[in-house]
């Protein structure tokens, strides 16, 4: 099951302290994941607070990318992807950023899941936040797998 995602620029930890805080938009591809309710992943997962009764699932490895709206880059503050996330079967979460349709380097995470319901944070550092071109231009995208 995957929950709320989002990334956060502000205080590590403290979304109420962020500068902006960006959601996912609208769904690119679905793979083999399906919402809770409705026909859009995106619409389960973009939420200011977790709502652990909206979420995606899947129950077969697969993969699944977001748009994330445009924004004006750089910001201030330590940028942060948080995924809530939780697998019955011990499964591997991974989160990529995509951007103007490549992988950006080193912008890979990955996290074995347990059967709660939990909140992940992945800080990019400052070589990852390097490879990040103007989202206003070239736009942003999250990739998320389970395998």
């Amino acid at each position: 099951m995957l929950g709320f995602n989002s990334l956060s620029f502000g205080a590590l930890g403290d979304v109420s302290s962020a500068s902006l805080i960006v959601r996912p938009l609208s769904d690119i591809s679905k793979g083999n994941w399906v919402p809770s309710s409705g026909s859009t992943l995106s619409d389960m997962i973009n939420e200011s607070t977790p709502n652990d009764s909206t979420y995606i699932a899947t129950s077969t490895a697969t993969s699944t990318e977001m748009l994330l709206p445009a924004f004006v880059f750089p910001i201030v503050g330590i940028p942060v992807l948080s995924v809530r996330a939780s697998s019955q079967s011990n499964s591997t979460l991974g989160v990529k950023l995509k951007q103007n349709d490549i992988f950006l380097s080193g912008c890979v995470w990955s996290q074995i899941l347990d059967g709660l319901n939990t909140t992940y944070q992945f800080v990019l550092n400052e070589s990852q936040i390097s490879t990040i071109q103007n989202p206003t231009t070239y736009p942003l995208s999250m990739v998320i797998s389970i395998v």
